[in-house]
């Protein structure tokens, strides 16, 4: 068994263990021996485990002749560029010695060992965590070894598939995906609500495929919302596929398409917003869009240069009277005197500034107050 970082003790079998780290400056010091000897036990006895710290650069040249040694690897906080490496490493590598398989794991070291015959499992600390780890790396040569070790690929395909479809999906693992589909005739047909219900992490090339070929209609509007307004998995080409090809959002109510206006304010996320305005673009609904928008640019004091993305002169013209005064009350509301500076051609078209005044007096916004009084005097003169 091998054990985490902290204990610093691994299997004695063989000797053949590998444990890589990323970070070193000095190339030099890739080989370290951590184990307390005397000098005179250094210089006569090899050292049976050995730490490896390597920079990027070399990261396939070293990893390449470990598998070909037919050592055991362990990957220890390895970056990202590390699954680009592993993904251009060609498969014959792994069939030539399928014992040793590589991937990074966080900071936690594993290892996963396929002797010949029969695998054993008891290298294994989690199967089912090692499974969703193939698939989150898209590595299919893997996922089928481990799906055979633990003899779940003769169980019923109900009790697995559609677990390991959905997360292949969520990983945009396409190979593992495709698979399943084809190879363990997974009825994918019955389960289209789920899939078009789990779409947040999709980019733009499985949206393509679970569209077009699987024919799955996005029509969830929970799962598109979450797509849209989930920063750390945002793909702003899949979020424009997903607008284009879905019906339904034309159709949307006017409280739905106010709240992904509101949800895209509060993340300062113009690019989207801009986008569901041009494929969500209604005249007569479009100016509540804009009051509803303008509310949480006040709520939540945001700048003006996302006040000048959401209202700008053409949108503030087009508006009728009444949406229009319901936007300078907001405005009035917190306060926002560089709201209403922007607005200042406009706000000359308010029949009666008096209420406005009054209005801001009593929220004690005594500088909106005074700058409404001069504009009553402008307009007097």
């Amino acid at each position: 068994m091998v054990y985490t970082r902290g204990k610093r003790k691994l299997d004695e079998a063989e000797g053949k263990v590998v444990v890589i780290r990323e970070g070193a400056v000095d190339p030099n010091l890739l080989f370290r021996d951590r184990r307390k000897k005397s000098k005179r036990q250094k210089q006569e006895e090899p050292s049976t485990y050995k730490f490896f710290d390597f920079i990027s650069a070399d990261l396939k040249r070293h990893i390449l002749s470990f598998v070909r040694q037919g050592r055991y690897v362990i990957l220890a906080s390895v970056s990202q560029d590390f699954r680009a490496t592993l993904k251009s490493m060609p498969e014959n590598d792994f069939k030539t010695h399928p014992r040793t398989y590589v991937w990074r794991w966080k900071l936690t070291k594993w290892i996963i060992n396929y002797p010949p015959g029969r695998p054993q499992l008891d290298m294994i600390p989690s199967p089912k965590k090692t499974i969703v780890h193939a698939i989150q790396y898209d590595m299919l040569h893997v996922f089928q070894k481990l799906m055979k070790a633990v003899k779940w690929g003769n169980r019923d395909s109900s009790s697995w598939t559609k677990v390991y479809a959905i997360k292949a999906m969520e990983y945009n693992s396409m190979q593992i995906f495709k698979w399943i589909i084809q190879d363990q005739a997974w009825d994918y047909k019955a389960h289209k609500n789920t899939i078009a219900s789990n779409i947040t992490y999709c980019n733009r090339d499985m949206l393509r495929y679970l569209h077009d070929v699987l024919e799955v209609d996005f029509n969830d509007f929970k799962a598109i919302k979450s797509m849209i307004m989930k920063p750390s998995v945002r793909n702003v080409d899949a979020i424009r596929y997903v607008l284009d090809v879905v019906p339904t959002l034309t159709t949307l109510t006017q409280r739905r398409r106010g709240r992904l206006s509101r949800l895209c304010v509060q993340k300062e996320d113009m690019l989207v917003y801009n986008m569901l305005r041009e494929k969500l673009h209604d005249p007569e609904d479009d100016p509540d869009i804009l009051v509803i928008a303008m509310y949480e640019c006040c709520l939540h004091r945001k700048t003006m240069n996302i006040v000048k993305c959401i209202v700008d002169e053409e949108a503030v013209k087009q508006m009728k009277d009444k949406q229009y005064l319901r936007l300078i009350d907001q405005v009035v509301h917190f306060g926002r005197l560089d709201i209403l500076m922007y607005l200042e051609e406009e706000v000359s078209r308010i029949p009666k500034l008096h209420y406005f005044m009054d209005f801001a007096l009593f929220r004690n916004h005594r500088d909106v107050a005074d700058y409404l009084v001069m504009l009553e005097d402008t307009r007097r003169d």
